[in-house]
């Protein structure tokens, strides 16, 4: 989860999510960012005994070299516009459990799931995502997004004939 420890993010539903999977699954989430609520959220994740199943990392350079390493992404928040994150993780073929709010539907179709803020539905979405047997048809489901919709090609090519329609 690449986001500001910060509102609207829920970092902290995520860790409740974690608390709900079995210790003999070998989920780990990895928290990119900094900001008010990164003590609060360590504190959570300590005290549910999910250390070993979180990690930290602050402020990165480089999403995409986390992205690389990971299996899914996750983006729970109480409301979003259409987050950068989950782009750069469809650039990466990434799976993407993410919160039903805002434009994100806009980025799930076949690759992923959308959520309510709720522990137990993420714990067993994130579940059915380690299980899958379609994982390689789903990661290809959002790299083919990434590629239809938001390439730097794609996106000045929509901009541009969105202009040229108002110009008309």
């Amino acid at each position: 989860m690449a986001a500001r420890f910060d509102v609207p993010k829920r970092q902290d539903v995520v860790i409740r999510a974690l608390s709900y999977i079995p210790d003999d699954v070998p989920i780990v989430c990895n928290f990119l960012g900094d900001g008010p609520l990164v003590q609060e959220c360590k504190s959570l994740a300590q005290s549910l005994h999910v250390g070993s199943k979180v990690k930290f990392y602050g402020v990165v350079d480089n999403v995409q070299k986390y992205y690389s390493q990971s299996d899914a992404a996750i983006l729970i928040s109480d409301y979003e516009a259409l987050p950068i994150s989950l782009v750069e993780a469809l650039a990466q073929s990434l799976p993407i459990v993410a919160s039903n709010v805002g434009g994100i539907n806009e980025l799930i179709d076949r690759n992923g799931f959308l959520v309510k803020n709720d522990p137990q539905e993420i714990s067993e979405k994130l579940l059915l995502l380690y299980k899958s047997n379609q994982i390689d048809e789903i990661k290809n489901n959002s790299y083919e997004m990434y590629q239809r919709h938001y390439t730097e090609s794609e996106m000045l090519e929509e901009t541009q004939d969105c202009y040229l329609r108002c110009l008309a």
